[in-house]
């Protein structure tokens, strides 16, 4: 195994963005994470 990720939260303020994320990457696996990421958004 090469990363395990167990019950990840993270939030911006208020604003919960990730929610008890949980994965594990095994040689050979490629793993992406797409998604809005706010870049240039202002509130």
């Amino acid at each position: 195994m090469i990363l395990s990720v167990k019950d990840v939260y993270k939030s911006y303020g208020k604003e919960q963005v990730l929610k008890g994320i949980t994965f594990e990457i095994e040689e050979p696996q490629i793993i992406a994470l797409v998604g809005p990421n706010g870049s240039g958004n202002r509130r």
